[in-house]
């Protein structure tokens, strides 16, 4: 009874399916990119001050979405859907 408890509010607690739970940000980033945004134009509207970091932490940046991006076009995330 215990363990079938535990077991039962440990799901409860966890995502409703394989994988993170989806990044708000992220989601907005996919849309801006469907669009035909660049990633400059959308990490300079996503990071306040991007322009006035310094270089590498810009092209961190840049590089960390651009990675997002291409892991969610490979699992099949849809750009131009509105979820």
């Amino acid at each position: 009874m215990f363990k079938k408890n535990v077991i039962r509010l440990v799901r409860r607690e966890l995502p409703p399916r394989r994988g993170r739970p989806k990044d708000p940000r992220l989601d907005a980033a996919a849309r801006m990119v469907a669009q035909g945004k660049s990633v400059k134009d959308i990490l300079r509207s996503q990071i306040p001050n991007f322009d006035e970091m310094d270089t590498y932490s810009r092209y961190l940046a840049e590089k960390g979405l651009r990675a997002s991006l291409s892991r969610r076009k490979r699992s099949g995330f849809q750009f131009g859907s509105a979820s």
